[in-house]
């Protein structure tokens, strides 16, 4: 909130909080929402994996819906496999769908539950991992930043040039 304030004074009329955590999710919209209330700017926000077009995800995801993509899981892995795989040790992948997982409870960056249970991570994971990371590969990876990174610069375009406040 502070930077985005301060980038309004200035002059920044056009600010987007671009997120790359699951557990900041409500965070920045949150921000997003109060920045706008309180400076005359239009901040928008997002996460990157939202961004991603959904027929992508479709061709590339194998993991089960909901809860295999969500933290070190295949969406995760297959990015780091493509974007830094010499710090990738598939040899300790393991699957693992996390605590608390219910019809209307469950962790998935790309499926969103009815009812959010944010918790001290410990609490939802033994291994860290929440999704099925054994199915990520590079090429997966390769896909989805693709998509991000093009519908991110959309995005960007339009609300530069047709988004107004």
């Amino acid at each position: 909130f502070d930077i985005c304030e301060s980038l309004s004074r200035t002059g920044f009329k056009k600010i987007l909080l671009l997120n790359g955590h699951g557990w900041n999710t409500f965070l920045i919209t949150t921000v997003s929402h109060m920045v706008n209330e309180k400076n005359d700017v239009l901040c928008a926000a997002t996460s990157y994996w939202d961004l991603i077009d959904r027929k992508v995800i479709q061709e590339v995801r194998e993991s089960e819906i909901p809860g295999g993509m969500s933290h070190a899981c295949e969406f995760e892995t297959s990015i780091q496999l493509y974007l830094d795989p010499a710090h990738v040790d598939m040899s300790r992948a393991v699957r693992e769908l996390g605590f608390h997982k219910t019809e209307y409870t469950f962790h998935d960056l790309l499926e969103r539950p009815p009812v959010e249970l944010k918790t001290a991570f410990s609490k939802v994971t033994r291994s860290g991992v929440i999704g099925d990371p054994t199915l990520a590969s590079r090429e997966k990876g390769e896909k989805l930043i693709q998509s991000a990174i093009q519908r991110l610069a959309e995005f960007l375009h339009l609300f530069k040039t047709e988004i107004h406040y």
